[in-house]
């Protein structure tokens, strides 16, 4: 089984000023997203909090541009890895789920911690190409770098055909 973490596409992070390629991000998401469902395969969406994505304000809340569904599961995490102190690692062997494909904000941040926990867990774990970004002076460097950092570990990066 295979399953998308969607990490962190939360207001407060989508609508800050300089958002490397924000066409081509939701664009790649949604499309992923909905591949996914059309295969039946389990969608995660994870949302951080602290103070500034307090849980139920505006900020804290998934992207309206994002497609999801009432459906799919939510986790809430307050650690730059997903799998540090939640239910989401009970939740994928639960669900059968093998291989984790990720995408999300922030690229250098929560999507290479969680990444990283993914391998460290035994999982199969796919990076999203132009489905993970940031808002950084040097978002393209950042991009690339982590792309490489998580090659190391065995993260392949996969375009949206691909998957």
């Amino acid at each position: 089984m295979k399953t998308l973490l969607v990490i962190d596409i939360q207001n407060e992070l989508t609508h800050r000023a300089g958002i490397h390629k924000p066409g081509i991000f939701f664009d790649t998401v949604n499309a992923a997203i909905r591949k996914f469902r059309e295969a039946g395969n389990t969608i995660v969406f994870i949302q951080h909090n602290n103070k500034l994505l307090g849980s139920g304000t505006p900020a804290w809340e998934i992207d309206e541009r994002i497609d999801r569904n009432f459906i799919d599961k939510s986790i809430q995490k307050r650690h730059g890895n997903a799998f540090t102190g939640t239910e989401l690692r009970q939740y994928l062997d639960g669900c059968g789920t093998t291989e984790v494909l990720i995408c999300g904000m922030v690229t250098h941040q929560c999507v290479k911690a969680t990444a990283t926990g993914s391998v460290k867990l035994g999982y199969t774990t796919s990076l999203l190409k132009n489905g993970h970004t940031n808002f950084h002076e040097d978002a393209a460097g950042k991009i690339s770098g982590t792309e490489a950092a998580l090659s190391e570990l065995g993260v392949k990066t996969v375009d949206l055909q691909d998957i």
